[in-house]
């Protein structure tokens, strides 16, 4: 049967998610697709991921074709990716966050929908949880994603749930090292050069929940989003999509602040209905703000 299916490199980037990691590797043995690739590296973690890790090399070495683990200091997430591209051997290309869970159909529904629709990258959707008791996700119908949108978009597609066409990544030079939002800018990349992506509505991956996700920093996201966005900044849309990342920034920032949300309207000139809005939010005593939220 593994003879018959394309070959499928799976990569779990880890750094300090001991708690986390072994349970993300259980779910990519647990896959019901058979001709998988799984390379692990270790970017310098400080806890004990190393040790969890290597409990779980004689599982990993019985379950895949192939197999490798490492373990250096930090390079970051991109570099970590890229020198996964390096040793890879499979057609397809599927990065898994070392604290997110794939669910057992995740491979084999991808593959069968990026085979279908001959395009570099699908997506299926995340579902995120932390707390057991609350589970819950995004509905979203199946389309198909184009450069103009991306730049404008401050949801971008589900990176914990793609499936990307190796050569189509490397075509754009992989991942570029300079940047935090290594998929918004593989994206953009990708549809940048006219490649295709396509979203399905189906969860194929859990995306954990807590405290440390990267994407809860609002100014960081914020700051890290202008840092791709400037990597395209020949684009026609290129200023819009400045100014949009910029109101979206000093809107989730009003909640509880007051002056960088309004000087952040002013910077980024959205002296319209919605720069107004969050100038209006911004100014509006913080404790009516909390009691909207909790009972409205």
């Amino acid at each position: 049967m593994t003879e018959q299916q394309p070959l499928v490199s799976i990569v779990i980037p880890c750094y300090n998610h001991a708690q986390f990691v072994q349970e993300s590797i259980q779910s990519v043995i647990d896959q019901d697709y058979e001709n998988i690739e799984l390379i692990i590296i270790d970017d310098g973690s400080n806890d004990s991921s190393v040790e969890v890790i290597q409990e779980m090399i004689p599982a990993c070495e019985e379950r895949f074709v192939r197999f490798e683990f490492r373990y250096r200091p930090n390079k970051g997430l991109c570099a970590t990716l890229n020198e996964a591209l390096e040793w890879c051997e499979g057609e397809y290309f599927s990065p898994l966050a070392s604290d997110d869970i794939a669910l057992s159909h995740k491979t084999s529904f991808l593959v069968n929908k990026i085979t279908e629709n001959c395009c570099a990258v699908v997506f299926g959707l995340s579902q995120q949880f932390g707390d057991p008791d609350k589970r819950y996700f995004k509905e979203i119908k199946g389309c198909t994603h184009n450069f103009n949108d991306l730049m404008l978009q401050i949801n971008i597609p589900d990176a914990p749930a793609a499936m990307l066409r190796k050569t189509s990544v490397l075509k754009v030079g992989g991942y570029a090292e300079d940047v935090k939002l290594e998929d918004r800018y593989m994206w953009l990349s990708l549809t940048a050069s006219n490649e295709k992506l396509i979203t399905f509505p189906e969860i194929v991956v859990l995306y954990r929940d807590h405290k440390s996700n990267t994407i809860k920093n609002v100014r960081k996201m914020h700051e890290s989003r202008l840092e791709v966005l400037k990597k395209f900044s020949n684009s026609s849309v290129y200023d819009k999509s400045i100014k949009k990342a910029y109101i979206t920034c000093s809107k989730e920032l009003a909640n509880t602040e007051s002056i960088v949300p309004i000087m952040m309207v002013l910077k980024s000139k959205n002296l319209n209905g919605r720069g107004l809005l969050v100038v209006l939010k911004a100014l509006t005593p913080k404790y009516i703000l909390a009691l909207k939220r909790k009972y409205f």
